[in-house]
């Protein structure tokens, strides 16, 4: 069951990340996530 900590803490990560990026470009975001 650790390994869902540990994606609980990269999900925070990430929506940090494209939380800053939505404010710049949100069209490479779908990219990236796609």
């Amino acid at each position: 069951m650790k390994k869902t900590k540990q994606v609980e803490n990269n999900a925070k990560i990430v929506n940090k990340h494209l939380k800053s990026k939505l404010k710049g470009n949100p069209k490479k975001l779908y990219e990236a996530a796609g």
